[in-house]
């Protein structure tokens, strides 16, 4: 995906606070009883980020641009998530008996356990920040099996294909630092 969140970490004052939340939403039914309408039973990304100590560069050109460029997309864009957790099962591909690179959704992983169709995975190489946004990359000695789905156990920072949730760029000022600081929140585009 084009266009990922620049890599910068998240210093202001509430740092970074990703959260899982069940996509749903809660209100009251026409005859005032309160429902609960699921859309999809997974969980979904949602991140909150506040910078400080930015150069101009960093506020003015890379966030900015950034949001500018983003904040009425419909398709999303790539982000990574600042801490480093476990995964279980992230879908990297399926197999056509030809492709031997895989691209995982995340990036600085370790620990990773390849698997092919739920089971053991044949001859691999985990490939360093290869991917087309920085991610880490798996690549076989021999192809996977036509139809074959290949996942990954690892540790690492995942990648979430994410919306702003605000349209106004608003940074604050906070006096008593002397200091500007930009607040972001993010919510991952479910299709």
């Amino acid at each position: 995906m084009a266009n990922p969140f620049p890599d910068i970490y998240p210093d202001g004052p509430d740092g970074w606070q990703p959260d899982l939340k069940e996509l749903q939403a809660r209100d009251l039914s026409p005859n005032g009883i309160l429902q609960i309408n699921a859309f999809d039973p997974v969980e979904q990304f949602f991140a909150k980020g506040s910078w400080k100590l930015l150069s101009g560069v960093e506020i003015g050109t890379t966030l900015r641009g950034h949001f500018t460029t983003n904040k009425y997309s419909t398709t999303g864009f790539s982000l990574f998530d600042y801490f480093i957790f476990p995964w279980t099962g992230l879908p990297c591909g399926t197999g056509d008996g030809v492709k031997t690179v895989f691209t995982i959704p995340a990036k600085q992983t370790s620990a990773q356990t390849v698997k092919d169709n739920g089971g053991a995975a044949g001859a691999n190489t985990i490939l360093v920040g290869t991917g087309p946004d920085g991610e880490d990359q798996i690549s076989f000695t021999t192809p996977p099996a036509n139809g074959h789905v290949i996942t990954i156990d690892c540790t690492g920072r995942r990648r979430f294909t994410v919306l702003y949730v605000t349209e106004v760029w608003s940074p604050r000022w906070s006096g008593e630092a002397d200091i500007w600081i930009i607040e972001l929140e993010f919510i991952e585009k479910v299709n």
